[in-house]
């Protein structure tokens, strides 16, 4: 794979009339993605190849810079069928430079208002649909799974309640882009600020990336609960009301989804995803 990845980057640049000065030099080869760069003509340029479950993003980012490329590393070429792109160098990240997460949090939640509107044109372009009237099938799916301590088994005896939370996002109807992975050191620092990576994002009820926020942008609880509640501000919601909540139960199923969709990713970390199934579990058991 590593091969093809380097020979398509070399066929790209050569037909965009960029010269090649160097090696592809490999950053990452996960299961999830390989991601690489070459030094060229025109300064240096990266390349992706996202695995199994995550050949969206490309397309993702193209449909989101409609109304955001100024916060957005926008592909430079992309194969749609492959998921495999090119876009130039961003800089350092934000993490690499010790920047505060207050800028990367403000940009992607203007992003995530602004994708309620293109919530069809994202779909089209391959994003996982996991709209609330969605999850049922997926919870049923991903419950029947042989987990450990009996996940599985403790969350399917609360369908009932969980199928209540979903019919509660439902009703609620508000729906745009969740990016689970969203980190500093997924963010070119710039200026201006371009956000990476979306390989982990869905479709489905912005509110349910509350651990995203809280886990992700401020590690350090320098300013605790800041982003979730400017998150839940954008969205009109209190972060205590029964969508607030509903929202929070759903967003572990959607992290053991997110795993479940590459096997060899779980090969390598086979603790996480039973470790998010049997927190759903456990807020299912106490709701």
């Amino acid at each position: 794979m590593r091969t093809q990845i380097e020979t398509w980057t070399r066929a790209q640049l050569a037909g965009l009339g960029i010269e090649s000065r160097g090696p592809v030099r490999t950053v990452e080869d996960r299961p999830w993605a390989y991601v690489g760069f070459v030094d060229t003509s025109h300064g240096r340029i990266w390349c992706k190849a996202p695995g199994a479950g995550f050949r969206f993003e490309a397309a993702l980012i193209e449909t989101l810079s409609t109304s955001a490329s100024d916060h957005l590393l926008c592909p430079l070429v992309a194969d749609r069928r492959t998921g495999w792109f090119l876009a130039y160098d961003g800089g350092p990240t934000v993490q690499a430079v010790g920047g505060a997460s207050d800028d990367l949090g403000r940009i992607f939640r203007r992003i995530q208002r602004a994708s309620a509107e293109l919530v069809e044109p994202l779909l089209a372009a391959g994003v996982p649909d996991r709209r609330p009237f969605r999850l049922l099938p997926i919870f049923d799916q991903l419950t029947s799974h042989s987990w450990p301590n009996g996940a599985g088994l403790r969350a399917q005896r609360h369908r009932d309640l969980f199928t209540q939370l979903v019919e509660r996002l439902t009703a609620d109807e508000a729906v745009g882009l969740v990016n689970h992975d969203l980190k500093p050191e997924h963010a070119f620092a710039g200026p201006p600020l371009k956000i990476f990576d979306w390989g982990d994002s869905v479709v489905g009820h912005p509110l349910s990336m509350r651990l995203a926020m809280e886990l992700n942008l401020d590690p350090t609880r320098r300013a605790p609960g800041s982003h979730v509640e400017e998150l839940f501000d954008i969205w009109s919601c209190d972060p205590q009301s029964d969508v607030a909540q509903a929202a929070f139960v759903v967003e572990h199923l959607l992290k053991v989804d997110v795993w479940m969709r590459n096997p060899a990713a779980i090969a390598l970390h086979p603790k996480v995803a039973p470790y998010w199934m049997s927190e759903l579990a456990s807020l299912l058991e106490d709701a």
